[in-house]
């Protein structure tokens, strides 16, 4: 396979890089998962050894206080990667459960392998890092939004 990286020569066309073909045909050990609609991927306090990528379905992260209030914290789709905190060390745990709203497809890959890929697929670093982005940023508005939607109640 041919390695991802920057051209000499500047393209006018932009080529979209897709996660999921490339972790298929690379040498990386993983698990292509098929998980039942209402089955956790993970369980919150888990051992974080891993990062999945939905190749389909949905799914959502949800956490539990210690009080025991539920709150969805992040509505994942196809192409998202979950489990990301796992790449924080490898003594890390699940801050959240993940849950397949719907029947999902997904492909597991190890803590090691990811972070190897990530040091050595620029493309895919790049791909990687945006997605995380994106993700943090809108579970961030989630956040501003219910905590706005909280304040307006609480005045009525």
């Amino acid at each position: 396979m041919a390695r991802m990286g920057a051209s000499a020569m500047p393209s006018s066309r932009t080529v979209k890089f897709n996660p999921a073909q490339y972790l298929t045909a690379s040498s990386l050990a993983h698990k292509r998962l098929h998980v039942l609609a209402n089955h956790a991927l993970y369980s919150q306090g888990d051992r974080a050894d891993s990062v999945f990528y939905l190749e389909a379905g949905r799914a959502k992260l949800i956490v539990v206080s210690e009080r025991g209030k539920e709150a969805t914290v992040s509505l994942m789709v196809e192409h998202d990667f979950i489990g990301e905190e796992s790449l924080a060390g490898p003594q890390g745990l699940h801050t959240a459960t993940a849950l397949a709203m719907t029947a999902c497809t997904v492909l597991k890959l190890s803590r090691e392998d990811m972070v190897r890929l990530l040091h050595q697929e620029h493309a895919f670093s790049d791909m990687f890092l945006t997605a995380d982005h994106s993700n943090l940023a809108r579970v961030t508005r989630r956040c501003m939004d219910d905590e706005r939607g909280y304040t307006r109640r609480k005045e009525d």
